[in-house]
């Protein structure tokens, strides 16, 4: 299995991956949440199931500038995307939206301070900006420019723990067009994810078995803060230890254990800090070899 199979561009998920959906302005007054900000991560979770996006995002990301054409039409459950400056085989790509957890604005609150202030033009049009903070440094922060009306993401900026830059996506053309199609019954109620026990997670981690990896990945989150993990037999040329590469938002990192006889190589990736990505392996390690 390789981790690139597992993997798709980050700024086209980030509406399916970010939240579930609804939530009750009543709940959010009672743990302090700013009503405007749950007013927006309201539109947020909606906008995928009410708007199809299509436009050219320029991404920016450990040095790297990629351009990137994303469409997803109301007639088709899948997307595209192509990269303008690539000549790799995968410069053009299909995704489909996956459909986050629910958390209600009470438990966002509870791992981020959220703030919503007035945003810059983006693409032409008018933005609030979402700002996501962690509580704690297992979470990277977050700062979303959403088009005032739909609660469509025009920018992403990914901030590290030591508050610096590492990822920033930015719609240079867009076009918003509302789905007139009412939803199936299939599609407005979908399968849930099959979340699996993993005890030692970091705290509002949730982990589920990964769709078509279930015997060897699974995909953590706390509904903001995701990572896919893969574990497998560690070589036995290989030394157990530990290895980390950051790319942008974008962390691997790899610990090799030896748990109850097995070695065990685990493997995580995603938008999570190192500190996290430690923690995370070693729950999963258990988990791995106990197989």
């Amino acid at each position: 299995m390789t981790a690139k199979k597992l993997l798709t561009p980050r700024f086209v998920l980030l509406v399916g991956v970010f939240l579930g959906s609804g939530l009750s302005q009543a709940v959010s007054a009672q743990c302090g949440v700013d009503l405007e900000a749950a007013s927006y991560i309201e539109r947020l979770q909606q906008s995928r199931e009410r708007y199809a996006v299509s436009g050219t995002f320029l991404r920016e990301s450990a040095g790297a500038r990629d351009f990137i054409s994303v469409n997803r039409s109301e007639d088709a459950p899948e997307g595209s995307a192509q990269y303008f400056n690539s000549n790799a085989n995968n410069a053009k790509q299909s995704f489909g939206l996956p459909l986050g957890r629910y958390l209600d604005p009470c438990e966002v609150f509870e791992f981020y301070t959220l703030a919503i202030t007035a945003g810059p033009k983006v693409a032409g049009k008018s933005t609030r900006v979402l700002q996501l903070r962690p509580r704690d440094t297992l979470r990277l922060g977050y700062s979303l420019a959403l088009e005032e009306k739909s609660g469509v993401i025009l920018r992403s900026d990914t901030i590290s723990e030591k508050g610096e830059l590492l990822e920033r996506h930015e719609f240079a053309t867009v076009t918003i067009a509302s789905l007139s199609k009412e939803l199936s019954p299939e599609q407005a109620a979908p399968t849930r994810p099959r979340f699996v026990k993993v005890a030692g997670l970091p705290n509002g981690y949730r982990a589920r078995l990964a769709r078509g990896f279930e015997e060897r990945a699974l995909f953590v989150s706390d509904g903001i803060a995701a990572a896919t993990v893969i574990f497998e037999p560690l070589p036995s040329s290989t030394k157990p230890g530990e290895g980390a590469v950051r790319r942008g938002a974008t962390l691997t990192y790899t610990r090799g254990s030896v748990v109850s006889g097995n070695n065990i190589l685990v493997t995580v990736i995603g938008e999570v800090p190192l500190a996290a990505a430690r923690v995370i392996a070693d729950a999963v390690k258990l988990t791995a070899g106990q197989q």
